[in-house]
């Protein structure tokens, strides 16, 4: 199985993906960009392969998509159940702790932080 790379720009109204696959010499091959915009209002998700032919367009009630969490769920499902591989994403605010990048691990994991 080809390595894949998903990025995600989290905003206030919208959601913005990508998925790239990492190609030969390590080129990165984007497969897939998609957005949830209109958050909480019209929400919508759409993606599109690599040569801009859409994979989905569709839109929900607001009440089923009214913050960036309900819109990331969305768009990890659709992912998921659309492309080969295992995906995540995970947001962290570490805080005094951690406020720097930091290599998620068992420790990381386990460490609590307490105001």
């Amino acid at each position: 199985m080809a390595d894949i790379i998903l990025v995600v720009n989290a905003g206030s109204s919208s959601l913005k993906f990508e998925v790239f696959s990492v190609g030969r010499q390590d080129a990165l091959v984007r497969q897939v960009r998609g957005r949830v915009d209109g958050i909480g209002t019209h929400p919508r998700l759409a993606a599109y392969d690599s040569t801009c032919v859409a994979l989905i367009d569709e839109h929900y009630p607001a009440g089923e998509v009214n913050d960036l969490p309900a819109a990331l769920a969305r768009a990890q499902t659709w992912l998921r159940d659309h492309l080969a591989g295992v995906m995540g994403h995970l947001v962290l605010h570490g805080g005094p702790i951690y406020a720097a990048p930091t290599m998620i691990d068992d420790a990381v994991l386990n460490s609590r932080f307490v105001p």
